[in-house]
């Protein structure tokens, strides 16, 4: 276990680091950051054969009368598809619809 420090010695080692002229930097424009542009990902990973979807993740807030809602559509169109269907597929099928 290290010894405590004494209340000088940290009053030492802070004025020493107050009056010490600071380091500059070069600017970021002057730092090479690699070599060429880089090529955009346009796939999944694991799933090179599917293009990677234009989409935005974002975090909505329903009441929960409303989530409640979009649950059970979601589960009787999963029931009648035979395949899962969310409550924000849902969400985004109304919100669609109201745009046009």
């Amino acid at each position: 276990m290290k010894p405590p420090k004494s209340v000088e010695d940290l009053a030492s080692r802070l004025t020493s680091a107050a009056t010490a002229p600071l380091q500059v930097l070069p600017p970021a424009a002057e730092v090479p950051l690699e070599d060429g542009p880089k090529k955009p990902a346009t796939l999944r990973r694991g799933r090179a054969d599917k293009p990677k979807a234009e989409t935005l993740g974002i975090n909505l807030r329903p009441t929960r009368a409303l989530y409640e809602r979009y649950l059970a559509l979601a589960a009787d169109r999963s029931r009648a598809n035979g395949r899962m269907v969310s409550p924000q597929q849902i969400m985004l099928e109304v919100l669609e619809r109201a745009r046009t």
